[in-house]
C-alpha cells in the first residue's frame, strides 16, 4: 500500500486508511473527484462511542501525518453540524488497485481489514468481499423462475444462468442501479424500494459472467 503523509482532499481519490496515536482508525474513500468524501471511523480501546462509527459523508476533511485529523458535516435546513477530531495521526496508506462497486460497498459497511503493510491488501479485499457477497447470497437463495415471477416475465431471457449467479448478482450493488446521491444499491433493495424492475431484468440478460 502507497503511504502518504498528506490526504489531498480536493484532487484524491480511491479508498485510504488513517491510523491514529489512540489506536483507532479511519476508514476514508470516494470513488470521484466530485463526490464527498465518506469516513467510517473504527474505535480503538477504551474510545467512546463517536457518530463517525456508524459511517457517512464528511464535508470537510483533514488528514496530515503528525497532526490531528478533523471531520466535519454540513448544517442543513433540518440538521446539525457534527464535527470530530482525531489523535494525531500516525499513517494515511491508500488500498492498492481499483476496486468494483461492490468492493467498495463492502468497504463503506465493513471497515475495511487491518492490514498490517506484509501482504497484498488488494488480495485481502478481494477475498473478503467475495466471502460476504457469497454468505448473503447463500442467505437469500433465488430461482429462474421465483425471480421471473418478481419480475413479471417467463424468466426465459435469463434461464441460462444457475441459481448462484442469480443469487450473487440479485445480492450485490449494481452501479447502474444507484441512488439520487450515486450510491449503487443492490437488486434486491431496488425492488424494494419499487423502481423500474426492468432495469433488474437488464443486468440479468446481460451476458457478464459472475
Amino acid at each position: 500500500m502507497e503511504s502518504l503523509i498528506e490526504l489531498d482532499v480536493h484532487h484524491a481519490v480511491g479508498i485510504f486508511r488513517v491510523e491514529t496515536q489512540s489506536g483507532t482508525a479511519y476508514v476514508v474513500s470516494r470513488a470521484i473527484v466530485s463526490d464527498a468524501w465518506w469516513v467510517k471511523r473504527l474505535p480503538g480501546p477504551d474510545a467512546e462511542p463517536l457518530w463517525l462509527d456508524l459511517g457517512g459523508p464528511i464535508a470537510r476533511l483533514e488528514c496530515r501525518v503528525g497532526e490531528s485529523a478533523r471531520f466535519d458535516t454540513e448544517a442543513g435546513s433540518s440538521s446539525i453540524e457534527l464535527w470530530a477530531v482525531s489523535s494525531p495521526v500516525m499513517s494515511i496508506r491508500q488500498m492498492p488497485g481499483e476496486l468494483n462497486m461492490a468492493d467498495t460497498a463492502f468497504v463503506r459497511t465493513y471497515g475495511g481489514l487491518n492490514w498490517d503493510g506484509s501482504s497484498d491488501g488488494g488480495v485481502e479485499y478481494a477475498a473478503a468481499v467475495d466471502r460476504a457477497r457469497r454468505a448473503s447470497a447463500a442467505a437469500q437463495p433465488v430461482t429462474v423462475k421465483a425471480l421471473g415471477e418478481i419480475l413479471h416475465v417467463t424468466g426465459a431471457s435469463f434461464a441460462w444462468r444457475t441459481n448462484g449467479d442469480l443469487a450473487l448478482i440479485m445480492n450485490t450493488p449494481q452501479p447502474d442501479l444507484a441512488k439520487s446521491d450515486g450510491v449503487p444499491m443492490t437488486p434486491w433493495a431496488w425492488l424494494a424500494e419499487h423502481h423500474d424492475p426492468s432495469a433488474v431484468l437488464d443486468l440479468l440478460e446481460n451476458d457478464v459472467e459472475w
